[in-house]
């Protein structure tokens, strides 16, 4: 039988020690650090734990920066641990406030005739019952008031003072606006992730005021020009806040996800187009490559490369990414 050759025997995880030490002069970090990279081959063939080992090709290059504790004080970075959260897909929608028409009646008079009275502008408030017009019938020749149906607000008035009215014309149009209707178009890729009963976040963009409805009726019939449909919400406007004719943005939480890992989406550096965090431990800040599943406005499912618990930086990470672009400049040279 024919000896087989020995394995090498490795002392420790990494194949070379610090590769490059360069003394930077930083803006906002005052004085020198140290960064490193590193070449490691993994004990085995496979990546371990998680934490964006082995890719499978036997090695990989590892970043590493140290700070002293002046700079890491002036980089003012915010670090926080990777945990289970819940994942929640929000779909943005653009649209449009229209006047309840559930709560908008039209002011008609009973009985043809001359308008003698209208008490009531444009934009002005009426309470139910109270006086609005006043006409002279030309049957019996004698005058009758015509009063609002509901409370609400005059958003038109088609009548001026002596002219004839008929009964079936309308004198004016009254709206409720203490609730108004949101609707929203729906382009066709989005038709299946939208259901009635969903909450949505209506803001209105000229002063910023939110409201949480929820979806209240989705169009059966698609608009051709378009190729979109319309989705509908019923605000709440006891405020007044809220204006019919101004656009409006809505967000609509189609689906969450309970994931193990997850961090901020703010923690996501690029290096090498390749999402890299970077990840506080004993040496410094290791930059790992991630892979990323589900992700909401500011949350990111992490598939591989972090471990519930460890410490990411998610704020003014992009001061770590600056300075490994630099390191690799001097390097270079």
């Amino acid at each position: 039988m024919s000896e087989q050759p020995s394995k090498p025997s490795y002392a420790g995880k990494f194949l070379s020690g610090i590769a490059i030490i360069a003394v930077l002069t930083v803006g906002g970090l005052a004085g020198a650090y140290i960064m490193s990279v590193e070449k490691v081959v993994p004990k085995s063939g496979h990546g371990g734990g998680g934490h964006g080992g082995d890719d499978g090709h036997g090695h990989e290059e590892k970043i590493l920066v140290k700070l002293n504790a002046t700079q890491l004080k002036n980089a003012n970075l915010t670090i926080e641990r990777a945990s289970q959260t819940t994942i929640r897909e929000v779909l943005p929608l653009n649209g449009i406030i229209q006047p309840n028409e559930e709560r908008v009646v039209a002011v008609l008079p009973r009985f043809g005739g001359i308008v003698r009275s209208l008490s009531k502008r444009i934009g002005e408030t009426v309470k139910q019952g109270e006086v609005v017009a006043r006409i002279e019938s030309n049957e019996s020749l004698t005058q009758y008031d015509v009063v609002a149906p509901i409370g609400g607000t005059v958003i038109e008035r088609k009548s001026t003072l002596g002219e004839y009215a008929d009964k079936d014309r309308r004198l004016m149009v009254i709206a409720d606006l203490s609730t108004l209707w949101g609707d929203f178009r729906v382009y066709q890729q989005d038709f299946p992730k939208l259901q009635l009963g969903q909450k949505i976040t209506i803001r209105q963009s000229q002063n910023g005021t939110a409201k949480t409805s929820e979806i209240s009726y989705i169009s059966p019939i698609g608009q051709t020009d378009t190729q979109s449909m319309l989705a509908r919400a019923v605000i709440d406007n006891s405020e007044g806040v809220f204006r019919p004719g101004l656009y409006v943005t809505g967000r609509v939480q189609v689906s969450e996800q309970s994931v193990p890992v997850a961090i901020k989406q703010s923690a996501i550096q690029y290096i090498n187009s390749k999402p890299v965090v970077f990840v506080e431990g004993k040496e410094g800040f290791e930059g790992r490559e991630v892979e990323v599943g589900f992700k909401d406005d500011e949350m990111m499912e992490i598939l591989f490369g972090v471990v519930a618990g460890e410490k990411v930086v998610t704020g003014n990470s992009f001061v770590l990414r600056a300075e490994v672009g630099k390191g690799e400049a001097t390097h270079e040279h």
